[in-house]
């Protein structure tokens, strides 16, 4: 048995992600949904914004190749 969902065609994120928050904002505008409905796309909007903001690399506060600041705590 195949799915179909392998039969569909892939889409970059880079055009997945902004068709998607356009669909989660204009779900927000509707008045008809539920404050914990609402307040689910926003989580989702937020997570999709944050996907879509270029940032360095997630790894860079993490790695610390030469060592300094082991005894200090991280930056907040």
């Amino acid at each position: 048995m195949i799915s179909p969902y392998l039969n569909q065609p892939t889409i970059p994120l880079a055009v997945a992600l902004p068709r998607m928050l356009e669909k989660i904002e204009a779900e927000l505008v509707d008045r008809t949904v539920s404050t914990a409905e609402k307040w689910r796309l926003r989580k989702r909007a937020q997570l999709v914004r944050e996907l879509l903001t270029p940032t360095g690399s997630p790894n860079a506060a993490v790695i610390d190749p030469a060592g300094a600041g082991a005894d200090r705590a991280p930056p907040v």
